[in-house]
């Protein structure tokens, strides 16, 4: 079992070789982890649409216990700041969060529900938004959130070019959240060794704000607790690391075996 298990480390070390650490060895197999650190399930906490509490009221929350969240901003919502309807975040808070360890990523360029848009239209949201990401932040998105929820299979394979990865699938974090609906979330992803995306718009404001946002916090203490079995990273890190694997096959020499 040790010299197959140090035959596929070799393998891989040549095409992976960021996967190296997350191989492992269970007799009579030897695979890479599903998630980092061989944890059972993965969770990433995205929020949408750039308000101004992100930055003092969510990011300081997860920094507190060690994790880091996924911002989906749209520019033209970030250059009008706190003259905005709602609050939004600036550049500069944002370029921050990105020093910090959160993901800054793209949310379209001005939120535009993509069923009133032509496909040319989608493509040229979603790269002005990248270029106003790119120009201010200094990172890149490869990542990408759909306004309203709304796709398509041609906007999905648009938004998903050179990018890891896109939410299509979450779960609500906000008006609706109970002790009980948080529980059963994370029981069901250990469960089910899964990875799970929150979805959290407003914390004291605006659109699905909390009733009571300590409920929140009360969660995210409870997640800490469990880190040996749940991995939290951001919506960028899970995504690549599960494309990663999926690309990743293990074919070991028959007289190794």
């Amino acid at each position: 079992g040790k010299v197959v298990a140090g035959i596929a480390i070799e393998a891989v070390a040549k095409v992976v070789p960021e996967l190296v650490p997350y191989i492992r060895y269970r007799d009579p197999e030897v695979y890479v982890a599903d998630y980092k650190d061989n944890k059972e399930c993965a969770v990433s906490y995205t929020f949408d649409d750039g308000l101004a509490e992100h930055s003092t009221v969510a990011a300081p929350e997860l920094e507190k216990r060690g994790f880091r969240g996924t911002f989906w901003v749209c520019g033209f919502y970030t250059e009008q700041g706190a003259s905005s309807k709602l609050p939004r975040m600036t550049w500069d808070e944002l370029k921050q969060m990105a020093k910090n360890g959160h993901e800054i990523s793209n949310h379209s360029w001005s939120h535009q529900n993509a069923k009133r848009l032509t496909l040319e239209q989608v493509k040229s949201e979603i790269e002005k938004n990248d270029s106003a990401i790119f120009a201010n932040i200094g990172v890149m998105p490869v990542t990408y959130c759909y306004p309203y929820n709304y796709k398509t299979d041609e906007i999905v394979a648009l938004a998903s070019k050179n990018r890891v990865g896109t939410r299509t699938k979450q779960i609500s974090i906000g008006g609706k959240s109970s002790p009980q609906r948080f529980a059963k979330w994370l029981d069901d992803l250990m469960t089910k060794e899964e990875w799970g995306v929150g979805m959290t718009h407003g914390i004291n404001y605006g659109y699905d704000a909390f009733k009571e946002p300590s409920l929140f916090w009360e969660h995210l203490d409870k997640v800490k607790s469990l880190e040996d079995k749940i991995w939290v990273g951001t919506f960028r890190e899970v995504a690549a690391y599960i494309r990663a694997v999926s690309y990743t096959h293990l074919t070991l020499p028959t007289k190794a075996l």
